[in-house]
């Protein structure tokens, strides 16, 4: 109670004295007083006042108990002045520049760093605890404890961001670190948007250009031995495929297309036979990987299978087979 009351009225002497240095001889002091005990975080020290005008000089002399200044260069001690403050008003300082400044926090240069660096160090930990959060030999733990873009990294990048901006981006690590432990299989993929869709609720959580694609993108790029440190502007669409390929995750199998020619025959993943490489018999045909996934086995003519990346070179060699007799199976890639 006695702290209270003590405060209270430190607090109207204050607000006393601010009104009292609003005077035109005084505000300019009072400004340069708010930066030097900012800086210093105490009060000691002096200011210096440039071009102090004849009122300048008689109300920071008269205030100080000081003859009048001669020179326009005025120096001016803290102490000095509280000390003035102390016997005018009966208040410190710190009293009146909290008063005068009321828009302004006033804390210290030295209580800045230290409240920054706790703010880095609660970032710091609240991507320690999600790490904690992960199974040891899990590739979300791997990835936050050695990925190139994990842990460090993140703090790096956001340690002086604003709060808000930290909290989104500590809900995008969890996601991301915990979702890559829930990765399809590689012998049962799945398309990327139903996983987005089961994971998050929003089939688009995970497209490349959303924050949460971006670092899964980066995520991937770290769970492949020997990556590079690739930014995610980097990745072109060959490398976004392998990587969402890697990780068991389909993106379009429409667009992507693979030409053959003359296979012997095709199996469902239940067994059944599908005739259309039959029918085809030795007409090229277009195959999405749509198709190519609903299949769990291919029958080539022989042993041998002749892969093309060129599809000039492709057709050529078609047609040279075209007439001949147990000719192999071949397939063209540019697709």
């Amino acid at each position: 109670m006695e702290f209270e009351v003590s405060n209270r009225s430190g607090q109207h002497a204050g607000k006393k004295a601010a009104e009292f240095f609003t005077r035109p001889g005084l505000s300019r002091l009072a400004v340069k007083l708010y930066e030097k005990y900012i800086e210093v975080g105490q009060v000691g020290g002096q200011v210096i006042l440039l071009d102090a005008t004849v009122d300048e000089r008689r109300d920071i002399a008269s205030f100080l108990g000081k003859p009048l200044y001669a020179d326009t260069r005025l120096k001016v001690r803290l102490k000095d002045v509280e000390k003035a403050l102390e016997h005018s008003f009966q208040c410190t300082l710190p009293d009146m520049l909290r008063a005068h400044f009321p828009d302004k926090e006033l804390v210290t240069r030295a209580q800045q760093r230290a409240d920054h660096a706790i703010y880095q160090a609660h970032f710091r930990s609240a991507l320690s605890s999600i790490t904690a959060e992960l199974p040891l030999e899990s590739r979300g733990r791997y990835w936050m404890e050695q990925g190139t873009h994990g842990q460090e990294w993140l703090f790096s990048r956001y340690k002086n961001a604003k709060a808000e901006e930290q909290e989104r981006q500590l809900q995008l690590v969890r996601y991301i670190a915990h979702l890559l432990n829930q990765l399809p299989q590689p012998d049962a993929p799945q398309r990327l948007a139903l996983f987005a869709q089961r994971t998050s609720g929003d089939p688009h959580t995970l497209d490349p250009d959303r924050p949460a694609g971006r670092l899964l993108l980066l995520a991937l790029n770290d769970l492949v031995q020997g990556a590079s440190d690739t930014a995610v502007a980097h990745f072109d669409r060959e490398q976004a495929l392998r990587l969402y390929g890697d990780a068991g995750l389909l993106i379009d199998t429409i667009s992507s297309s693979v030409a053959v020619f003359n296979l012997a025959g095709a199996v469902y993943h239940n067994g059944d036979p599908d005739q259309l490489p039959v029918v085809a018999g030795r007409r090229v045909l277009l195959l999405p990987l749509s198709q190519l996934l609903e299949w769990g086995d291919v029958l080539p003519a022989r042993t041998d299978i002749f892969v093309f990346e060129n599809p000039q070179v492709f057709e050529e060699v078609i047609a040279t087979l075209g007439s001949k007799r147990n000719v192999p199976s071949c397939v063209c890639t540019a697709g």
